[in-house]
């Protein structure tokens, strides 16, 4: 009894974790004109068999309930029989049979894993509802293969969205908002421009030290400094100081080398949705400690 029970609770967890239900069919749609029907989300393990050397093909004719972005999944069964496959979709059976205007997909995913189904390729269409779409499936079999299982199913995809920032370039806006990962569509984008950089920096020298002053800049955060005995600011002869504040536009750095020679420049930076971005550096100015 024990044992009867642990199968049976075996056998509902591996359901419940599967993306696919367990039917199993014969592919059958060998062509445009015999594409087997299919309805949304509810999906199937598709046996097939070579035909010849040739891999296998099938065709399943798909109508979505509504307008947008629908998902065709195709899954390797547990054996990992296949190593790949080629999906194309079509609005019409006349553009199927001539092999024409098929759609271009929106995205594509590959995602491998450890799990009963470890290898599943989606691809993403934008449909329009009571329109019979067809769709041929090639898959590619590994060798010595001669039978093999596939899940395939459609259904409306759901975005799954991440947050995305793009700083500004060559005076472009920069972006930030919402990318879904899987389709690109994105939401809640909003556009920024990099802040101005500072105007007179002026610089006076001390002893093994200097103090820098610059003209104030609007609606930022503050300000960084940066001080090199190299003209190229060689990261290795080059120190970085972060001023906060947008009203204090004066440095003074110290414990510097006697007579030595540094070359100073500053930028301003803002915060936008978390991120730090900083204005353009100011051409660099040169001063001589004491």
């Amino acid at each position: 009894m024990k044992k009867t029970i642990s199968i049976i609770l075996t056998f509902v967890m591996l359901f419940t974790t599967l993306s696919f239900a367990s039917l199993t069919a014969f592919a059958s749609g060998e062509s445009a004109d015999a594409a087997q029907e299919i309805t949304e989300d509810k999906a199937a393990d598709y046996k097939f068999e070579k035909n010849g050397k040739s891999d296998p093909n099938y065709w399943f004719k798909f109508t979505p309930s509504e307008d947008g972005l629908y998902e065709f999944k195709t899954v390797n069964g547990k054996t990992l029989d296949l190593s790949g496959q080629n999906l194309k979709v079509y609005q019409s059976a006349e553009d199927a049979k001539a092999d024409k205007n098929s759609l271009k997909y929106v995205s594509y995913n590959t995602v491998n894993g450890d799990d009963y189904y470890a290898d599943y390729f989606v691809d993403t269409y934008e449909l329009k509802k009571d329109t019979a779409y067809y769709v041929f499936v090639l898959v590619y079999v590994k060798e010595g293969v001669e039978t093999a299982t596939m899940g395939f199913s459609a259904g409306k995809h759901v975005h799954e969205f991440e947050d995305y920032f793009c700083l500004p370039s060559g005076g472009d806006l920069g972006e930030y908002g919402k990318v879904c990962k899987t389709c690109g569509v994105e939401v809640d984008v909003n556009g920024f421009e990099a802040p101005l950089f500072p105007q007179g920096l002026k610089l006076k020298a001390g002893k093994k030290r200097f103090t820098a002053s610059w003209k104030k800049v609007k609606c930022v955060k503050g300000y960084q400094l940066q001080y090199s005995t190299s003209k190229k600011f060689k990261k290795k002869y080059t120190k970085t100081k972060t001023i906060k504040g947008a009203k204090n536009v004066k440095k003074t750095i110290k414990k510097l080398k006697k007579n030595k020679l540094y070359y100073v420049r500053v930028r301003s930076y803002t915060v936008i949705a978390g991120h730090n971005v900083y204005s353009k550096w100011t051409k660099a100015k040169k001063v001589k400690t004491k």
